[in-house]
């Protein structure tokens, strides 16, 4: 609130006189997603300065029509001609309303403070570099870098819910155990605490109840809280709801540029940067450190999307877009002759997931389905060695995976290759690391679109595909496929090989490797681990970095 304050007050650097709230008409944005306390803190803030104005206004409707009201009550109380005032425009949606506002106001003066709270940066970014006017006045609004609302810490969480829903009290160890569950759930956000304390009943110090209502928000979310949430995704396009749906379900942690190499290859007529740079403005996602980010709340809000998609227990998933419910994703693959064209997705946590057998025909009504995920969660707390007791596999000796496959993650792939009649053609990204694979299929196939080829672990590899139909591969990983002797000639014409990964392939000889003299993208060579080599093959003239015997050599 002090940070808010003193950018709303500070004197403007672009001249007008004076310092405080003497200089020139000035605005900040208050950005951040929804419930995080934007209005509330807008709203102390306004407290605080307001005697500093000559007259206060604070507009909550979106409507022009109310803005208009109010502005007309707040002119009509004041004397001269140009007022020095506080306006302050809560929950706007998109730049004309801010647009709309600024006309209106040719009768504040310098001095006067403008505050808006919104979702979407653009919002006032829009605003901000397009030169709006302040009504006829001869200057324009300065707008300062607006103020990112951030939520609250773990202890300041923890304090709120011990004074809300429990007056101050100390609370039993117990309860303090679960109280951490429903922290991580909101991850700061106010309006989720305080939704979750009336879920929790306000008072009630019992372990139980409250850990029924955290349970419960794994199944079906919190309806006030969604309904706050959804109200950014509301606003989308049908194609970026898509798009947020494909981010939230299977691009969370993953860096920007793998999301958005994913997702151009399933949205090949929009700009898929710009779109993903859009969301993040809306608020729906965060890009911090170039990895995306998924706040907790909008995790569950795309979950529940998905659930009320699919309907209750038994209900009719041929709807659904997604899946990555355990019992939903049994119930599509256990009957594959449903017709399933609508899902375009499956993303199952095989750590969280019971054994479960797949018939032949598991994905013959998924005729659309572009992104298919087995995998093993980060958190997952099972040992390596474990993990084979949490696999998917077939109840048959083969499965024919959907053609239209964009994107293949299958977390101890239980085959010795993929069907004979599967074509890869759609594939971006192949990631069957710790799997059976022996080969991944017999020839040479048409892989137009390939870039990433991770089959790690794969201790029954022996062989590697004939790869001169795969013209944009970028990166091959191959760490601990100990039973691979050697790799196909067809490597040298990867032209656009970035990174090689040999790590601790330990059958892999020289004299088997073709040269990479010819690989001029390539930047990084792993061979650490590679005890059958007795000398380095034939290095590309650009190669940045070499790992060997666990050291970077700078070849450069």
């Amino acid at each position: 609130m002090k940070a808010l304050e003193a950018l709303v007050l500070l004197h403007d650097d672009g001249g007008g006189g004076g310092d405080g709230v003497n200089g020139n008409i000035c605005g900040v944005g208050v950005c951040g997603m929804g419930g995080d306390g934007k209005s509330t803190v807008m709203r102390h803030v306004l407290s605080h300065i307001q005697g500093q104005f000559d007259g206060c206004c604070l507009i909550k409707d979106r409507g022009n029509e109310a803005i208009n009201g109010e502005l007309f009550r707040l002119n009509d109380t004041l004397c001269r001609e140009k007022n020095k005032v506080l306006i302050a425009l809560d929950g706007v949606d998109v730049s004309q309303q801010v647009e709309h506002l600024l006309k209106r106001c040719g009768w504040i003066g310098c001095g006067s403070r403008i505050i808006v709270t919104t979702r979407d940066e653009d919002a006032i970014d829009v605003v901000a570099h397009g030169g709006i006017k302040v009504g006829t006045a001869d200057h324009k609004i300065r707008w300062r870098p607006y103020h990112k609302v951030e939520g609250f810490s773990d202890e300041e969480a923890y304090n709120f819910l011990v004074k809300i829903a429990f007056g101050g009290r100390v609370l039993p160890d117990d309860l303090n155990q679960v109280l951490k569950k429903v922290i991580s759930y909101a991850q700061g956000n106010p309006f989720a605490l305080r939704a979750l304390c009336r879920g929790g009943l306000i008072g009630n110090t019992g372990a139980r109840v409250w850990r029924s209502m955290v349970e419960k928000l794994d199944r079906v979310a919190n309806l006030d809280i969604q309904a706050k949430m959804k109200t950014s995704y509301d606003a989308l396009p049908e194609e970026q709801q898509d798009m947020f749906l494909d981010i939230a379900c299977f691009f969370e942690g993953e860096s920007v540029d793998y999301t958005v190499e994913m997702l151009e290859a399933c949205y090949p007529y929009c700009d898929v940067r710009d779109e993903v740079g859009y969301l993040r403005k809306k608020s729906l996602i965060s890009t911090d450190g170039d990895v995306i980010g998924i706040h907790s709340l909008h995790k569950a809000m795309a979950k529940e999307i998905v659930r009320v998609e699919v309907g209750s227990p038994g209900g009719d998933v041929r709807r659904a877009r997604m899946l990555w419910n355990h019992d939903d994703v049994r119930r599509v693959l256990s009957n594959g002759t449903t017709v399933s064209a609508s899902i375009r997705g499956i993303n199952l946590d095989i750590c969280k997931a019971r054994r479960m057998g797949l018939p032949r025909d598991a994905f013959a009504g998924l005729s659309n389905l572009k992104f298919l995920k087995f995998h093993i969660s980060p958190s997952c707390s099972a040992p390596c060695g474990e993990h084979q007791h949490y696999k998917v596999y077939p109840s048959q000796a083969s499965i024919r995976l959907p053609d239209k496959l964009m994107v293949l993650h299958w977390h101890r792939y239980p085959l010795a290759s993929l069907h004979s009649l599967f074509n890869p053609r759609n594939l971006v990204d192949i990631h069957l690391v710790h799997s059976n694979l022996e080969r991944l299929w017999e020839g040479t196939m048409d892989l137009p679109q390939l870039k990433r080829i991770n089959l790690s672990h794969s201790e029954r590899l022996v062989e590697m595909p004939d790869l001169s139909m795969a013209p944009e591969v970028e990166t091959i990983t191959l760490v601990s496929c100990v039973s691979l002797a050697q790799l196909p000639s067809s490597i040298r014409d990867l032209k656009k090989l970035m990174v090689l990964n040999l790590k601790d392939c330990v059958s892999v000889k020289v004299d088997n490797l073709p040269s990479l003299a010819a690989l001029g993208s390539l930047e990084t060579l792993v061979l650490a681990g590679c005890s059958s080599l007795n000398q380095l093959p034939e290095m590309p003239p650009y190669l940045k970095k070499l790992v060997v015997d666990e050291e970077w050599r700078s070849c450069c």
